[in-house]
C-alpha cells in the first residue's frame, strides 16, 4: 500500500531572510519612489496609495497567519496603516478624481494624525521594555530629542507671526508633533543603539523619516495648505521601511530588550551629562537670543517643551535615586552578609549574638542558644573534588540549616567551613534545636556526580540570665565545644579503623 508523505517546506535560514528583507525594501522602495516621481494625476496618487497599502497587506499577512511572536505593536501598525490609506484614497479621490485644489472634509482631517499616532504607539510600544530595563538612557535620549525638537522649531520651521491668530492656533498642534515625534526618534535610537537589532533599525528609520516629512512639510506649506511634492517620497520610504521591519526575523525579539546588550542604561558618563546640559540649556538661551535681538519670544515653544521637560527631568531624577537606594542597600546587604550562601556573616553574627544576650539579661527571653558548627571534611573535599564541589557542599548546609531553626532564628557563616546558629526561648524549646540539625545534616549532598557527605560539628550554649559577658565568650566556649566533639569523633572513627586493622590480621 503506498503511502503519500507530505513535504515539509524547508525554513529559510535567518540571514537568508533578512538579506531577502533588505533586498525588498531597497527595490520596493526604488519602484514606488521612481513611479511616483515619473507619473502624475491619479497615478501618481496611487503609486502614494500603493506605499501604504504594500505594507499593510504584509503586516496583516503575517498577523493571519501568526507568523508574528509578539503581534501588539504590529496591530497598532496595522491600525495606522489602515487610516492612512483611507487618506491617501481621499485625496486621490478629491484631488485627481474631483479636480479639487485640496483635500479637505472630516476623513481627510482625522485619518492623518490618527494614522500617525497608531505609527507613533507602536514604536512607543516597541521601546517600552527598553525604557524599563535602561531608563536613564532612555529619559537622556528623550530630553535631548527635546532640545532638538526646539532646534527644528526655532531655526527650520520657525513660529508663525504673533498677529496671525489662526496660524498660531495651528501651529500649536505642529509643535506638538514635532516635539513628540523629535522625543519618540531619540528613544528609538536609543534602543537600536542598544540592542543593534535590524528590526528596531528599520523603526527608527520610518520615525525619523516622520519627522523629516513632518519638518518638510511645514515649511514648504503654501498660503493654501499644499506643500512640495517631494515630501511624498519620504513617507513612501518611510512606509516602506514598516513593512521592512515586520519581515526581518529580528521582529520576534520586539518588543523585548536583551538584558545582556544593555550597557550602563542608567549611568551618566561625563559626555551625556555635556549633551543633557546642552539640551536643557536651548530653551533658556533661543529666549534670551529672542529678547536681544528685539523679536518676540515664542511662547508656545516655551510652554510646550517646559510641560515635557519637566515630567522627563523629574523621572530621570527618580531613576537616579532608585538607583542611589539600590547601590546603598547592595553595600548594606555585603557589609553583613556572605557572598557564596547569603547568611549573616561574622560581623552581623556577633551583633546577633549580643542581642540575644541582652534579650536574656533584660528578662524578654529566658534562655539563648548559640551552636558553633564546623563542616566535617571540607578539606577532603576541596583537594580531592575541587572548589566548587566545596563550594556546593556549604550552600547545601546553609539552606538545611536555614530549614532546621525558627523563621526567627540566626544562622550565620562566619568563616570557611564555621557557622553559627542563635536562638532565644525557654530552654526545653531551644534545646532541640542541636538534634533538628543533626537531622538536617543526615543525609548526603548530591552534586553533579558526586555524594557529598554533610555531616558536621558542633558545640553547644544555653546562656542564661548574667552568665556571658559577650559575644566573643560565648562563641570561644561553644567553639571549644565543637573543637571536644570533632576530637572525639576522630578518635572513634581511628578506634574503628584499628579494630578492622586487627580483625583483618586475625582472619
Amino acid at each position: 500500500m503506498e503511502r503519500t508523505v507530505e513535504q515539509i517546506p524547508a525554513r529559510v535560514p535567518v540571514r537568508t531572510q533578512a538579506r531577502r528583507t533588505h533586498g525588498m525594501f531597497v527595490t520596493t522602495s526604488a519602484v514606488l519612489c521612481a513611479g511616483f516621481a515619473g507619473s502624475d494625476g491619479v497615478l501618481r496618487s496611487t503609486f502614494l496609495v500603493l506605499a501604504v497599502v504594500v505594507p499593510g497587506a504584509i503586516v496583516l499577512t503575517l498577523l493571519v497567519r501568526r507568523r508574528v511572536r509578539h503581534p501588539l505593536p504590529w496591530v497598532v501598525v496595522l491600525i495606522g496603516l489602515v487610516l492612512l490609506t483611507v487618506n491617501s484614497i481621499a485625496w486621490l479621490v478629491q484631488l485627481d478624481l474631483e479636480g479639487r485644489a485640496v483635500a479637505t472634509g472630516a476623513v481627510v482631517t482625522a485619518t492623518l494624525p490618527l494614522g500617525y499616532l497608531c505609527l507613533l504607539v507602536a514604536a512607543s510600544i516597541v521601546v517600552s521594555p527598553f525604557a524599563r530595563l535602561d531608563a536613564g538612557g532612555v529619559l537622556d535620549a528623550a530630553i535631548i530629542g527635546l532640545g532638538g525638537a526646539s532646534v527644528l522649531w526655532t531655526l527650520i520651521v520657525r513660529p508663525p507671526p504673533p498677529d496671525n491668530v489662526a496660524a498660531r492656533a495651528a501651529g500649536l498642534g505642529d509643535l506638538v508633533v514635532v516635539v513628540l515625534v523629535t522625543m519618540i526618534v531619540g528613544t528609538v535610537l536609543r534602543a537600536f543603539m542598544t540592542a543593534r537589532s535590524a528590526a528596531l533599525g528599520y523603526i527608527g528609520l520610518c520615525t525619523g523619516l516622520t519627522l523629516v516629512g513632518t519638518v518638510a512639510r511645514l515649511v514648504t506649506r503654501s498660503p493654501s495648505g499644499t506643500s512640495a511634492w517631494w515630501i511624498e517620497l519620504v513617507w513612501i520610504v518611510a512606509y516602506t521601511a514598516l513593512g521592512a521591519a515586520v519581515l526581518h526575523p529580528s521582529r520576534d525579539d520586539l518588543p523585548r530588550a536583551p538584558r545582556p546588550a544593555l550597557r550602563g542604561g542608567t549611568s551618566l558618563s561625563a559626555a551625556r551629562l555635556v549633551f543633557l546640559g546642552v539640551a536643557l540649556a536651548l530653551n533658556p538661551a533661543f529666549t534670551v537670543l529672542m529678547a536681544l535681538g528685539d523679536r518676540v519670544v515664542d511662547l508656545a515653544l516655551l510652554s510646550v517643551t517646559s510641560l515635557a521637560l519637566v515630567p522627563l527631568v523629574l523621572a530621570r531624577i527618580a531613576v537616579l535615586a532608585r538607583r542611589q537606594a539600590s547601590a546603598e542597600a547592595s553595600l548594606t546587604h555585603l557589609a553583613t552578609h556572605d557572598e557564596l550562601t547569603g547568611l549573616l556573616n561574622r560581623r552581623a553574627a556577633l551583633g546577633q549574638v549580643d542581642a540575644a544576650l541582652a534579650r536574656v539579661d533584660a528578662g524578654e527571653a529566658s534562655a539563648a542558644l548559640v551552636v558553633f558548627l564546623d563542616v566535617d571534611g571540607l578539606k577532603h573535599v576541596n583537594d580531592r573534588h575541587g572548589h566548587a564541589a566545596g563550594d556546593a557542599l556549604l550552600v547545601a548546609v546553609a539552606e538545611r540549616l536555614r530549614s532546621a531553626v525558627r523563621a526567627e532564628d540566626t544562622v550565620a557563616r562566619i568563616g570557611g567551613d564555621e557557622f553559627v546558629v542563635v536562638c532565644v526561648g525557654p530552654p526545653e524549646v531551644i534545646s532541640l534545636v542541636p538534634d533538628r540539625i543533626d537531622a538536617g545534616l543526615a543525609h548526603p549532598v548530591a552534586w553533579e556526580h558526586l555524594t557529598l557527605a554533610a555531616q558536621a560539628s558542633g558545640g553547644t550554649v544555653i546562656a542564661l540570665p548574667g552568665e556571658f559577658a559577650g559575644a566573643d565568650e560565648v562563641l570561644a566556649l561553644a567553639d571549644a565545644r565543637m573543637y571536644q566533639v570533632k576530637q572525639r569523633r576522630r578518635h572513634g572513627a581511628s578506634q574503628a579503623t584499628d579494630a578492622d586493622e586487627s580483625a583483618a590480621r586475625g582472619r
